[in-house]
């Protein structure tokens, strides 16, 4: 059970973060600076998302007192996801050297982006290979009784016919 919640929570996890790092770095690229982008996308994701509350805690830590360092190094224990991790560990970077943020942000979700498509393109790949057991197990049978059904009931009339004729001779 505990397997199959995590499993659902790092699914919406990959599901929601390419959208925000999208968002994130077209505000950034719009002037605002990360906490109000960041505060804008916590305003457009949908509350229950596990995404949203995190980075929703991430911002009460750091409205808290916290240092965004610690506090994205938090989170990213948190989460535990990946992706997200990437994404922290490459904000965290950026923090400590002092580079912009948009270009962080834009190559991330950039990558985020490709990252879906490979899978996806994975995925896409694998469904023939999946699909051909039931294929053969239960289409092929009902297949070959449509087409082959009236021949062999031709046949059958025709041994049943030389046989009846077989017998009434002596």
């Amino acid at each position: 059970y505990v397997r199959a919640v995590r499993r659902r929570r790092v699914a919406r996890f990959e599901e929601d973060l390419p959208l925000t790092l999208d968002l994130l770095a077209t505000l950034a690229e719009a002037g605002l600076g990360f906490d109000a982008g960041l505060d804008r996308v916590l305003g457009a994701l949908t509350p229950g998302r596990p995404l949203a509350q995190e980075l929703g805690a991430f911002q009460a830590e750091v409205l808290g007192g916290r240092g965004r360092v610690a506090a994205l190094r938090r989170l990213s224990r948190r989460v535990d996801v990946l992706p997200f991790t990437v994404f922290i560990s490459a904000l965290v970077q950026t923090e400590q050297t002092g580079a912009g943020v948009v270009d962080v942000l834009r190559r991330q979700a950039e990558d985020m982006r490709n990252r879906r498509r490979e899978q996806a393109t994975a995925f896409a790949m694998a469904l023939p290979v999946k699909l051909l057991f039931p294929l053969v197990i239960c289409f092929l049978p009902g297949l070959f009784a449509v087409t082959l059904g009236p021949t062999f009931y031709q046949f059958f009339q025709a041994a049943d016919a030389v046989l009846k004729t077989g017998r009434g001779t002596p």
